[in-house]
């Protein structure tokens, strides 16, 4: 069972959601594309923490394998295939993060959220991590060399959504903007208010 929303699929390759009779996993299996003639395969994990703060029943709900533990066969058995790329989604704190890529071998890219900053690559493993509140757009180039090292390049382009001036990042937010004002009209018309 995949579970996808607005056409992309929700990955959450150590997440089991257990309804009243059964458990499903989430997603079982990670996301393999072909692009460029290269083939690229993602999987997500969770760090177990970033549920603390959720509700008790929803958190009965589900269930988090530790991400190593779900890592350890599916990178496994990506290079089996072969994959080109091996990118892992990473939710939760570096720290957890870097034990990932020390403790996994094969996996070519982790990106962090939350951390917005720049890491150094761990174990063959580069680490990237987006910016605070979409002010900066990372830009990563990954290529294999001949002997099959990664090699990558990157630049972060910095953008101040209180004063953008980029043409296309200003006309992305005022329909951003349009579609909130609507949602929160509808969502306090529902309400009474």
């Amino acid at each position: 069972m995949a579970f996808w929303r607005g056409g992309f699929p929700l990955l959450a390759n150590n997440l089991t959601l257990c309804l009243e009779d059964r458990c499903v996993i989430f997603s079982p299996e990670p996301l393999v594309k072909n692009r460029g003639g290269e083939t690229v395969s993602v999987l997500a994990l969770l760090d177990p923490r970033v549920f603390a703060l959720y509700p008790e029943e929803l958190r009965r709900s589900l269930k988090l394998e530790e991400p190593v533990q779900t890592a350890v066969p599916l990178v496994s058995a990506l290079r089996a295939r072969p994959v080109d790329w091996v990118v892992v989604l990473y939710h939760g704190p570096l720290e957890e993060a870097e034990r990932l890529a020390a403790l996994v071998p094969g996996i070519d890219l982790i990106v962090v959220g939350h951390e917005q900053r720049l890491v150094p690559p761990l174990n063959g493993t580069l680490l990237v991590s987006p910016g605070e509140e979409g002010n900066r757009v990372g830009m990563l180039t990954l290529r294999k060399d001949a002997r099959g090292r990664t090699r990558s390049t990157h630049q972060f382009r910095l953008l101040r959504f209180e004063d953008p001036r980029d043409p296309l990042t200003l006309a992305r937010l005022e329909r951003y903007r349009r579609k909130l004002r609507e949602a929160l009209k509808e969502g306090n018309a529902a309400a009474g208010r």
